[in-house]
């Protein structure tokens, strides 16, 4: 089914929630087709798939325009209520036992793309692997051993015509996600 977020359609929306999937289902993987065919040249549009895990986590990623420029986003942080409140409140002396981002890039990244490409947006599980204790290079935080899961993700455009995938990932202690949205802002 073709569902329009946003301005222009008969039904708009800013956010779309999948409700039904049972309270028990671990999710593993999620995967969209997107079609931006406008986006504004001023703030921030921002085209994401965002999944929520069981351990107060979530993250999000997608095609953005920030101002002009073409970016691609994976990254997230722990619950504190959502909104600026999960930006603002971090602790991540704590908050990287359960999510770490940003560890092969920075979690937004320049990223070509085009309007009215279709591309697949996925999220997946990858293996599960143990990052040593030790500082935190990034945040100057000591952080112990932990084991965590290895989250990938992709935009790939359907035709593959000279265009690379965006490709990134981040570490959760969750094995799993319970639920998942589309969004754009």
């Amino acid at each position: 089914a073709n569902i329009g977020i946003g301005g222009g359609e008969e039904d708009t929306h800013t956010h779309l929630r999948f409700d039904g999937i049972p309270k028990d289902t671990k999710i593993v993987r999620v995967s969209t087709h997107l079609i931006v065919d406008k986006a504004a040249t001023n703030g921030l549009n921002f085209f994401a798939v965002q999944v929520n895990f069981p351990n107060k986590t979530w993250a999000h990623g997608g095609p953005q325009v920030n101002s002009g420029a073409e970016k691609a986003n994976w990254g997230g942080l722990v619950n504190r209520g959502g909104g600026s409140k999960d930006y603002k409140e971090v602790n991540w002396q704590e908050d990287l036992k359960l999510i770490e981002c940003g560890v092969d890039k920075p979690n937004t990244v320049p990223w070509k793309w085009d309007r009215s490409r279709e591309y697949i947006l996925t999220v997946e599980r990858g293996e599960q692997v143990k990052l040593p204790a030790g500082t935190n290079e990034h945040f100057k935080v000591t952080v112990p051993e932990r084991a965590m899961w290895r989250w990938n993700f992709t935009i790939k455009p359907v035709d593959d015509k000279g265009h690379e995938a965006y490709t990134a990932f981040i570490y959760d202690s969750a094995d799993y996600f319970s639920s998942f949205y589309l969004w754009n802002e």
